[in-house]
């Protein structure tokens, strides 16, 4: 029994200093070859030099690839919509909503200015959709006017004025008008100053649910000349919700914790105003109240709507 005990013992020492040998030789997936990589760096010129093989990240990300190439294997799935048939709605409002980018909430929509290795601009990055033809462009919220690539791209752009300077004397001899992006290297996409979004709230019987659906996302930016927000484009936002998947936000509380534009987006994590809803005349709440009315105007269409689902029940 006991030179029985003795081989059990034996046998579970090996065991154990084997799997530790085991262990100790493994090599984080990130850092595999990375002593080639130092080699090849070395050899060009130095570690700081442009290399895709070394991440802004101690860890692989998994959450979104931030790249809007489709074939990239990180990219998330989004979020499907639930079944939805027409029987079920027995309530329906569709109201547009205007997102102010420089309110402190709404920052995560307008910053960075400039594009990083792990985050990009919002406006940058629906830029980059459409010159890669993955998202499409319309001139009204009901895409009856399709752009194509080149027309909106044009669409981002402002006039600014520009100085003429003498080449022989150096002083300045006229102004001239010029035009400048809002996106892009040299871009002022710190103009694009606001968000509208069109959705509809609808109650659907099946679920016993007060929900909503956005249907268009669009863009304005502000002429400082003129002191008005210029309109930019439309988009289809069902269509722009993969490429939204792909693009980490800022998160103020947690590095690691990294949401997706599509999750600001779906968990409403943003701040906005009702500007409009449907109506007779088919006009905005600013074309009939003004100011402090205007406000308290937007708060009654949302205030009615969820008193709607509220007297449903009964208590």
């Amino acid at each position: 029994m006991k030179k029985t005990i003795s081989v059990f013992i034996f046998f579970l020492g090996m065991f154990a200093l084997l799997s530790f040998v085991t262990q100790t030789k493994k090599v984080d997936p990130l850092n595999e070859g990375i002593s080639k990589e130092l080699t090849t760096a070395t050899t060009t010129g130095g570690v700081f030099d442009p290399n895709p093989q070394f991440r802004d990240r101690i860890y692989k990300n998994e959450n979104a690839s931030n790249s809007s190439d489709p074939n990239q294997s990180e990219h998330r799935r989004v979020i499907p919509y639930t079944s939805l048939r027409h029987a079920d709605v027995t309530f329906e409002k569709r109201v547009w909503r205007m997102i102010d980018l420089k309110e402190k909430i709404n920052q995560p929509l307008m910053f960075p200015k400039e594009r990083t290795q792990n985050r990009i601009n919002f406006f940058e990055m629906v830029m980059e959709g459409i010159t890669t033809e993955q998202i499409h462009a319309f001139g009204d919220d009901e895409f009856l006017i399709p752009y194509t690539k080149d027309e909106a791209m044009k669409k981002a752009t402002m006039k600014v004025l520009r100085n003429v300077v003498d080449s022989a004397t150096g002083d300045v001899t006229a102004t001239e008008e010029v035009l400048q992006n809002l996106y892009g290297p040299g871009g002022s996409v710190e103009k694009v100053t606001r968000v509208q979004i069109k959705e509809d709230w609808y109650f659907d019987k099946q679920l016993s649910k007060l929900d909503v659906r956005i249907l268009a996302i669009g863009f304005e930016w502000w002429d400082e000349t003129k002191e008005v927000e210029r309109p930019i484009f439309w988009l289809y936002y069902p269509e722009c919700r993969q490429l939204f998947s792909r693009y980490e936000v800022f998160n103020p509380r947690n590095d690691a914790e990294r949401r997706t534009y599509e999750d600001l987006i779906w968990k409403r994590m943003f701040n906005s105003k009702i500007v409009k809803e449907t109506n007779i005349y088919d006009r905005y709440i600013n074309n009939y109240l003004t100011g402090l009315d205007a406000l308290l105007e937007a708060e009654k269409i949302k205030n009615d709507m969820y008193k709607w689902e509220h007297d449903l029940w009964h208590f």
